[in-house]
């Protein structure tokens, strides 16, 4: 997790001229962490890497969606559906993480 953010960090710092290398880079690394987490499920718990599959599909998700509403054509109600499909994605990360947070909370009691 601290390489990822080191290298978003790095990304960030390289490619503060070229907005497009700059999510392109950002997705590209939220698709290898994604891609990593679900294949060897680093975390001790299975809740805990439930939560971060989900966080990590939900930010991947989200980058997509602004690398699309920047770079694609404009349209009527563009904006609108951009807004609508942003809560869409941040419904079902919550949806996904609330179960295996609820199951954390009441273990630790």
């Amino acid at each position: 997790m601290l390489a990822r953010k080191f290298l978003v960090l790095v990304a960030v710092r390289v490619l503060a001229r070229y907005p497009a290398a700059q999510v392109g880079s950002l997705v590209a690394l939220l698709g290898a962490s994604l891609a990593l987490q679900a294949k060897f499920k680093p975390m001790l718990s299975d809740d805990i890497n439930r939560i971060e599959l989900c966080v990590l599909c939900g930010c991947l998700a989200i980058a997509v969606l602004g690398a699309c509403s920047q770079f694609a054509a404009a349209g009527e109600g563009k904006d609108m559906a951009v807004a609508v499909v942003y809560f869409a994605v941040l419904l079902l990360t919550a949806r996904g993480v609330g179960p295996a947070r609820r199951r954390i909370w009441r273990d630790g009691d």
